[in-house]
């Protein structure tokens, strides 16, 4: 009997397909599409024993988006000619900075922290606009995180509440709470990401 793909699993690929074109900037969203529909037809097999599997639809969104980094990772290095980082992402340091920008109003002398660097920015350097950017992108991440986290994270970077006096008012280890905040840090990072 021959294996059908779902049009849950069509879905998938098209949703994978999107999020992956809108990190790479010499992606089209309709030719990965394209190609993750193929692979799964490519696949069925694989997409067969998915079907069966109770943690299937996890395991065939991980696949699919295995097969969209490489296919972006390709199709960019094609068209611009240059070799990537492939660890161009937004750091853990970089979201702490943003954090505290975003919890803080900015200085009288207009001046602001770049969330790579830590250096102080005048604004008109061209990289504000970055700077921008990315403390908008924590505070959308921010701002989707349950309640108890979100305290969590404000205790942290706007209150500058140590791990043990966050410990004390939540009534849990200074280990914990250190635990909990790299948890969600790295949360929003993969948010970021697109992960």
């Amino acid at each position: 009997m021959e294996q059908i793909i779902t049009e849950a699993e069509l879905t998938t690929a098209r949703s994978v397909a999107r999020r992956a074109a809108s990190k790479w900037s010499l992606v089209e969203a309709e030719d990965l599409e394209s190609s993750l529909v193929l692979w799964l037809f490519e696949n069925k097999n694989t997409v067969a024993r998915y079907q069966n599997d109770p943690e299937g639809p996890a395991k065939l969104l991980v696949a699919l988006r295995r097969r969209a980094n490489q296919l972006c990772v390709k199709d960019q290095v094609e068209r611009s000619g240059t070799p990537l980082d492939y660890n161009a992402s937004y750091s853990i340091q970089q979201i702490e900075r943003a954090l505290v920008a975003m919890f803080n109003e900015p200085s009288t002398s207009g001046s602001r922290v770049h969330p790579s660097t830590g250096q102080m920015l005048d604004q008109r350097e061209p990289f504000v606009d970055d700077v921008r950017t990315l403390i908008l992108d924590v505070r959308n991440c921010f701002i989707n995180l349950e309640d108890n986290a979100q305290r969590l994270l404000m205790m942290k970077y706007r209150n500058n509440y140590t791990y043990r006096d966050i410990a004390l008012v939540e009534g849990i280890s200074a280990p914990g709470v250190r635990k909990r905040v790299r948890k969600l840090i790295r949360r929003i990072q993969s948010d970021l990401n697109g992960e």
